[in-house]
């Protein structure tokens, strides 16, 4: 399987300069919304819980609530009728307010999120289900 033929490894030798590219503090704050998908939310206005973004908040001070949040969500939005599943309702409304009760203690931490999160858990479940 191994052809001494082809190369698999390539070196790349450039000089110091070469290596820093200008790069302005306008661009690096704004590289992810110019290179990056959809962050928290998509162009159409709803939630992407599966969003790069979410990552850092898995670790975050409230990282317990959020992945505790996400994996429930999962679950109610795999439901195939989740109006019905009870249950699963009152699992996603329980860890939405732990989360957010969470967040609230750590507002400069949580502003981005918390600043486009600002809707009911209503909110959020209609948005969802339509």
């Amino acid at each position: 399987m191994n052809n001494p033929d082809i190369e698999q490894h390539k070196t790349l030798y450039i000089s110091r300069e070469e290596s820093r590219s200008p790069l302005n503090i306008e661009d690096y704050f704004d590289v992810d919304k110019k290179i990056a998908k959809p962050g928290f939310k998509t162009l159409d206005g709803k939630f992407n819980w599966h969003c790069s973004c979410v990552a850092s908040y898995v670790t975050s001070p409230c990282g317990v609530y959020f992945r505790n949040f996400l994996a429930n969500m999962d679950k109610f939005m795999g439901t195939n009728d989740s109006t019905l599943d009870d249950k699963a309702k009152y699992t996603f409304e329980q860890c939405y307010a732990e989360l957010t009760t969470c967040m609230k203690k750590y507002p400069s931490y949580y502003k981005s999120i918390l600043d486009q999160y600002s809707e009911s858990l209503q909110d959020v479940l209609n948005d969802q289900l339509t």
